[in-house]
């Protein structure tokens, strides 16, 4: 039986095929096509994590996680060919922070966690 969670893991591994697919310029500008190895690493958490992020590409080439918690607050997690994510949130209070934590399924999970609490 499918869940809520496996239907928008499937989703966003479509929204990656797409990514993928997307040329030079794809954004009006210059942005670069997407690198194998960068969509190979997003598609490798997602099968992975627990919560389900919203996907975006980046005009930087990177993939950007989403997140928004009941309490207001918002989590980016940037994801390119480092063995680093960058990670922004944004606090309903207004307050922000900047992190980096291991590309790897087991970290953002334990990361998205302590963002829902």
């Amino acid at each position: 039986m499918s869940t809520a969670n496996d239907n928008i893991k499937t989703d966003n591994l479509n929204k990656l095929a797409l990514i993928q697919a997307l040329k030079r310029g794809w954004n009006g500008n210059d942005a670069p096509a997407f690198k194998d190895s960068v969509i190979k690493k997003v598609q490798g958490i997602i099968e992975k994590i627990d919560i389900q992020p919203e996907v975006f590409p980046t005009a930087l080439g990177s993939i950007q996680l989403e997140y928004d918690n009941s309490k207001h607050d918002h989590m980016e997690i940037e994801i390119n060919d480092s063995d680093m994510a960058k990670i922004f949130i944004m606090r309903y209070s207004g307050e922000e922070s900047f992190e980096s934590i291991p590309v790897t399924s087991e970290a953002i999970n334990k990361r998205v966690g302590e963002f829902y609490g």
